[in-house]
């Protein structure tokens, strides 16, 4: 339906439109693509998928007037003052969870409890009864994927979410509950025309009524902060002005807890203490789902069914049947991105859309060290199945492995502006860290 994360509501309530459109002509899934694969086949392709988020309870406004809020265990971030809780969040999780299962038809699985992932993987046994051959250290690292994926799409827009209407109010600009209701009606009333299939949709979906109404608020509130911007002249000039402003207004005062800390948090220290809130900030809807009703079905409808890609293993024999062995060049490390072929391929080349599948060692430029490798994390399995060029994995490899050939092996070097930037990847990837990856390419489908 409502397909607001940062970049969809950058386009206003065009979002909206366009979501219920997809949904009344048949489709539940979103456009926001972070990956392929079934969970089905769970522990040699990791649990990937498509995650967008979007409903119930009455909005809570965190504060109108600056007041000091206690920021307790259940608070899992602070956004100048006003908390992101552990139930808002596991709630927008859950949402995710069901839109990256409506893909592909497989089980909605939400990758909590981290870093031992225990509640994930107890999930993943309990729904996907074709994994039971597989060790927990397999399916830990599959939901550590999930959840990675997820983590940073559902704080990333509830983060922004909260730096908009800060700096709205801070500007002045006006935006009542007038306006959210009259917005509300008319784009459900449009694409949805019935009651019964705005209730179909929200029981499809997880979403709340309530859920929708903070990205239109949101979705509304950012589209006049655009028309403020008069020192650009195009769109994307002005998105990216006002992105830069509130950036630096709010980002500092933006503090995570360890484990959901993403790029646009500022620290990950949050104080015990009443804090003094930025007003003006509605707080995310958390009284619907975080997990399937009970009797309910686990798996979500897709409207693409699939055939799943198959697994492949590492070669027996030839040059790509060893880890490779290699050393992190010398000197400062570089600011762009360094693709040196290894070993040329013969086999298909990989473009933008095609499923690979792959093994991998990635080191720190820094210092040499591994911090992950596919030759240790499934011995004798590939990496994979992720489709290239829609954000399923990091821009450097996105960027690094077009043009490859199956049968090659390929060196990238990867500035941390392609790979995890200021926040880095704790505890394994430091922040503002260049990363060198050595990528076997072993499976293209087309």
């Amino acid at each position: 339906m409502i397909r607001l994360w940062s970049v969809c509501f950058r386009v206003g309530t065009v979002a909206l439109a366009l979501g219920l459109s997809a949904y009344a002509a048949g489709s539940v899934s979103g456009h926001v693509v972070t990956g392929s694969g079934g969970a089905a086949d769970v522990g040699r392709q990791p649990i990937t998928g498509t995650s967008n988020i979007g409903v119930h309870v009455s909005l809570m406004t965190a504060s109108t007037d600056g007041s000091r809020i206690a920021h307790g265990k259940d608070v899992i971030a602070t956004v100048a003052g006003n908390p992101i809780t552990l139930r808002a969040y596991e709630h927008w999780m859950y949402i995710a969870a069901v839109e990256q299962g409506s893909q592909t038809s497989d089980p909605v699985i939400v990758p909590g409890s981290p870093p031992t992932f225990t509640s994930c993987i107890a999930q993943v046994r309990r729904r996907i009864p074709a994994v039971a051959g597989y060790s927990n250290a397999t399916l830990k690292a599959d939901c550590a994927q999930l959840f990675k994926q997820l983590n940073n799409e559902v704080m990333t827009f509830l983060i922004e979410a909260y730096w908009y209407q800060a700096d709205a109010h801070q500007r002045g600009i006006k935006y009542t509950n007038a306006d959210l209701q009259r917005d509300f009606k008319k784009e459900v009333r449009a694409e949805l025309k019935t009651h019964a299939a705005f209730v179909k949709y929200l029981k499809a979906s997880g979403e709340t009524r309530q859920d929708l109404l903070f990205q239109i608020r949101v979705s509304d509130i950012y589209a006049k902060l655009l028309k403020t911007e008069t020192s650009a002249s195009s769109q994307s000039a002005k998105e990216r002005a006002v992105n830069r402003q509130v950036g630096r207004e709010y980002r500092s005062s933006t503090m995570c807890r360890h484990y959901f800390m993403v790029k646009l948090c500022g620290g990950s220290r949050l104080a015990g203490r009443p804090v003094k809130a930025a007003p003006g900030v509605h707080l995310a809807p958390s009284a619907g789902l975080t997990k399937p009703p009970r009797g309910a079905t686990t798996t979500a409808t897709s409207t693409t069914p699939t055939s799943p890609t198959p697994t492949v293993t590492t070669p027996k024999t030839g040059p790509l049947s060893t880890e490779p062995v290699f050393s992190v060049p010398s000197g400062p490390p570089p600011t762009k991105l360094v693709v040196t072929d290894l070993i040329v391929g013969t086999g298909a080349t990989a473009q933008s859309g095609d499923e690979l599948q792959v093994n991998y060692v990635g080191k720190l430029y820094s210092n040499g060290k591994i911090f992950d490798a596919s030759w240790t994390d499934t011995p004798g399995k590939a990496f994979g199945p992720f489709k290239l060029g829609v954000g399923a994995v990091i821009k450097g490899w996105e960027q690094g492995l077009i043009g490859m050939k199956v049968g090659g092996r390929r060196e990238l070097i990867i500035p941390p502006s392609l790979a995890y930037g200021a926040a880095g990847d704790s505890p394994t990837i430091p922040r503002n860290a260049t990363l060198v990856f050595v990528v076997d390419l072993l499976s293209v489908q087309k």
